[in-house]
Formats: structure tokens, C-alpha cells, sequence
């Protein structure tokens, strides 16, 4: 039950979080719940290898560099969404590091 609640509250900040970013815009509900799933999907497959690839940058930036991966991976969501728009990558970034400490939060309240 945890895990449908707090799958939820993930869909929720995706949401407020492409409301909030004026350089983010996301159609509807249904869309973030498309976003937060192919987020997820690519948090346990493409990321990885993306994180072992570049392993000796990422080491080098101390880990800040896992923001950079994040943001690739919501500019190919991007292109496979038509609903969900971002423009450019400093504002996938940000969303990012939205999206990151909007689930440092989630995590510690589950």
C-alpha cells in the first residue's frame, strides 16, 4: 500500500513540479502519470548503464553529475510525448533537481 501512495505523491510532484517551472509544461494529469512511469522505467534500466558509462565523470563531480544523466533522460521523454514539453536542457536540469529533491522528500516520509 506504501508503494501505490507513494507512486501517487510522485505523480503529484511530477506534476507541480512542470506547473511550477514555466520552462516545463505538462498537459494534464494523465500525462504526469505517463512522465512519472517512463521515469521509473528509465530510473531501473537506461540510468544504470548511463552511471557506469560515465562512471569516471561522475566521480570526478563528486556525483552532480547524475543530475546531467537525469536530464538526458527527461529530454527523450520529451521527444517520445507529444503532451510534454521542455525547452531546452538547462530546464530539464532544473526540473531534475526538482524531481530529485521532491523524492529525497517522498523517501523520507516513506
Amino acid at each position: 500500500m506504501q508503494t501505490i501512495w507513494y507512486f501517487l505523491l510522485y505523480i503529484v510532484a511530477v506534476f507541480a513540479a512542470g506547473y511550477i517551472l514555466p520552462g516545463v509544461k505538462i498537459k494534464n494529469f494523465g500525462t504526469a502519470a505517463i512522465i512519472a512511469i517512463l521515469l521509473t522505467i528509465a530510473s531501473y534500466t537506461i540510468k544504470p548503464v548511463l552511471k557506469i558509462l560515465t562512471f569516471p565523470i561522475n566521480f570526478l563531480t563528486l556525483g552532480l553529475f547524475t543530475w546531467v544523466i537525469d536530464a538526458i533522460i527527461i529530454i527523450i521523454i520529451d521527444k517520445i510525448l507529444d503532451d510534454f514539453e521542455v525547452d531546452g536542457f538547462l530546464w530539464a536540469l532544473i526540473y531534475a533537481v526538482v524531481l530529485a529533491i521532491a523524492n529525497s522528500v517522498l523517501h523520507l516520509v516513506f
